[in-house]
Formats: structure tokens, sequence, C-alpha cells
């Protein structure tokens, strides 16, 4: 038997003729059969389940044969809210065998390890060529799991597009489904919805105010999906921070930057106290030049709404 990117607990019996595949979670007390076969990423759990139908469950499904053995059952997560898990974003990658802690090297860029694996990870390294032409400047760093993660929302919007049926709450279902599927984090689902939304059918060769049209045209399409994903503060937060990401993949953006910003916060995609936020640790001086004007003028804004406010608590 050999084992390798595996967790085991304690207590755990695994036979010497188990094939486990690389990154399976065994848990405590779990028995598995003699030559039983366990799938990469697989979690195996003790105890079954629960269906939340009775108290009792736990203590008679000990006594049930799991799937992999006696006390060995595939153990299934609930569906994830696509607000949850927000305050861990930075740190774990949520996949099909439980939250994997990630590093920055690690979420940004494949590894050794991945490229030259067996092949219950070589589908995720073989790359077609849609996943070339996803953008004008696409850094070879970024995660693979982030890239087709990225071409099926593409894909999702496209589809809804040419059917001329875009329902928000359709493409939610599909975006979440790969979600799960590709291992990505919800910082990584806003960046990718923005950049397929401005990207889609987009011709960035065109002049800047034809441009701006085009961007304009796919933003308010798809306005309820981005409001969708900016109902929370880390939403916007998430959606901001791919900002330089962006302007590095799609260069002429960069010359209409501000007005894109005003009109996100026009259709309350972002929120003035989130760009105010990030702008002020923004460190790309060539993006703060860009939107110095658009700042000042919400900055101005903010001032004027405080004056009213305390103009009407002196009356």
């Amino acid at each position: 038997m050999y084992l390798e990117d595996c967790i085991v607990g304690e207590n755990a019996e695994v036979p010497d003729k188990c094939e486990i595949h690389g990154k399976v979670i065994i848990g405590h007390n779990t028995i598995l059969h003699p030559e039983v076969s366990i799938p990469s990423g697989i979690r195996v759990s003790s105890v079954k389940s629960s269906d939340g139908f009775s108290d009792d469950e736990e203590e008679q499904v000990t006594m049930l044969e799991g799937e992999y053995g006696p006390c060995a059952f595939n153990y299934v997560e609930e569906e994830e809210d696509i607000e949850s898990d927000e305050e861990n974003e930075n740190e774990y990658r949520v996949s099909s065998w439980g939250e994997v802690y990630v590093t920055e090297d690690e979420g940004s860029g494949s590894s050794d390890d991945e490229e030259d694996g067996d092949g219950s990870w070589g589908a995720e390294n073989e790359l077609s060529d849609e996943d070339e032409m996803l953008s004008v400047g696409e850094e070879d760093n970024e995660h693979h799991d982030v890239k087709n993660f990225k071409r099926e929302v593409l894909e999702s919007l496209q589809r809804a597009e040419s059917e001329g049926n875009i329902v928000t709450d359709n493409l939610v279902l599909e975006i979440n489904s790969s979600k799960h599927a590709w291992n990505t984090t919800l910082c990584e689902v806003n960046q990718c919805v923005l950049e397929s939304v401005l990207s889609l059918n987009t011709d960035f060769t065109q002049p800047p105010a034809k441009l701006l049209a085009s961007l304009k045209a796919n933003i308010v399409k798809f306005k309820q999906l981005l409001v969708k994903y900016s109902k929370s503060k880390s939403g916007q937060d998430y959606y901001l921070s791919s900002i330089p990401e962006l302007l590095k993949r799609f260069p002429p953006i960069l010359e209409i930057i501000a007005k894109v910003l005003h009109l996100l916060y026009e259709l309350d995609v972002l929120g003035e106290d989130a760009i105010l936020k990030w702008s002020s640790k923004l460190q790309d001086t060539g993006i703060k030049t860009k939107i110095e004007g658009f700042l000042d003028w919400l900055q101005e804004d903010d001032d004027d709404e405080s004056d009213e406010e305390e103009s009407s608590d002196d009356d």
C-alpha cells in the first residue's frame, strides 16, 4: 500500500492491499475493506452522513456496511451558500475532500507535482485552445482550476446571451456548480465573474469610446448577476481586488477604468466606502492617476452628504 497526499485519522484500519489514490481523507475509526479502491479526492467517514430525520441515526449507522468497508462511508458535504466561509477565504481553498490550506504560491500557480502527477490530476492540467483565448494577456501563473472555472463561467454567460434568456438565478446555480467542481474560492468566483462579464464578446482593439460602450452594454446586461455577488462587503472587496490583474490582462481598459468604476458605482455593484478603502491601499500609481478625478468626486459627494446631515440635525 502506498499513500501520497492523503490524511489518515486515528484508529483507522487500512489493510495493505487497499488502493488509495491521491488527496483522500480517511476519518477516525474508519475500517476499510481489504482490497478496496478509493478514487482521488474522496472523503471517507466512519459514520454515514445524516439525512437529518433521525436523532438515533448516528448510533445505528456504524452497524451498517459502508461503500468502502465496515464503518467506511463516502462523506458528502452540504451545499455552500455563496456568502459562506468569507472569513477564511484568503487561507483556504474548498475542495471535494475538505478545506485545503493554500499558500500564496500554491493559489496562484501550478506546482511541479501537479504537472508530473498521475491521471487523477492530468485532466486539470491539459488546457485547450479555449483556455489560451480567454483574454488578451492571460498570465501563465494563474491556477489551472481558476482557468477552467473561468472558462465555464464565460460559457454560461455566452449561452444565456445567445439564447436571449438571461436568468440570474440560473446563472448563479451554474456558477456555483462550477465553483465546487474546480475548487475555486469565493474571491476567485467574484474575480472571474467580473472578468467574464467585461470580456464577453468584447473587441479590445476598439477606440476607448467604443470599448466603453461595449463594456457598459455587458455590465448593464448582467447587472443583477454582478449585484448578486456583491451583496456582502467582502463581495465588493473581491471585485475591487481583481482590478489590477484585470488591467494587466486587458490593458486597453486602463484608459477608461474611472468610467467603468463610476458605472459599477451607479448600478450599486460597488459602494462608495468599498471603493475609497480599496483606493487608499492601492499601490499601482498608474491606476491611481487614472481614477484620481473619480475618487475626488466620490469624496466631495461624501462631504456634501455629511454637511447636509449636519444641517438637518441642527434644524
